[in-house]
């Protein structure tokens, strides 16, 4: 699995650049409003899929309008996965989990493994994507601000930056810390 962490400026844009792209390349998709404000778009042309099963993208409609909020402006990190089965995109902020519904906003969410919080924080999923090494993980890559492996991440709040960190080996609250200090740092309310 190739895990990164990535900066976002917008996260509505890369969204809908991802979006973008495979219809591009698949057609038009499909758009099914699911439970508890689910989004689900699904690629499902057979002729353009070729050996794919149906690519799709998850994410919750509170969160996608609530980062239109102001307030907010300052989350631009994130962790991205990125392997065979699909992408996540998680999303580590004490202020934004208080300050929102869980089950309304985080897609995964989990909450214990030995003993250790492991918070999932997923707020974005897509799968049925291609291999790791494809051209459209390269798009979907290239479409954030910055990237680094998550074993080797950017320890600095700026740049220039040239000490590195292994997140992707953290806990929850050690990759909490980590992407609340960077967000901090950016200086945006």
């Amino acid at each position: 699995m190739a895990s990164f962490v990535v900066r976002v400026e917008r996260i509505r844009d890369i969204l809908s650049a991802w979006q973008a792209q495979m219809a591009k390349i698949y057609g038009p998709p499909t758009c099914n409003p699911g439970r508890l404000g689910l989004i689900k778009i699904q690629w499902t042309d057979r002729h353009k899929l070729g050996s794919l099963s149906h690519p799709y993208f998850k994410m919750k409609k509170e969160l996608v309008q609530g980062f239109d909020e102001d307030r907010w402006d300052r989350i631009q990190w994130f962790y991205y996965c990125d392997n065979d089965y699909g992408n996540t995109l998680r999303l580590y902020d004490s202020e934004h989990l208080a300050s929102s519904n869980p089950r309304q906003t985080y897609l995964e969410l989990r909450n214990q493994r030995g003993g250790r919080r492991v918070d999932d924080r997923v707020i974005f999923r897509g799968e049925n994507l291609g291999g790791e090494s494809e051209s459209l993980k390269d798009f979907f890559r290239n479409t954030f601000s910055d990237y680094w492996p998550a074993g080797a991440a950017p320890s600095e709040t700026r740049p220039p930056w040239t000490r590195v960190i292994d997140v992707m080996g953290m806990y929850c609250e050690d990759r909490t810390h980590y992407f609340e200090t960077k967000n901090r740092a950016l200086g945006t309310p």
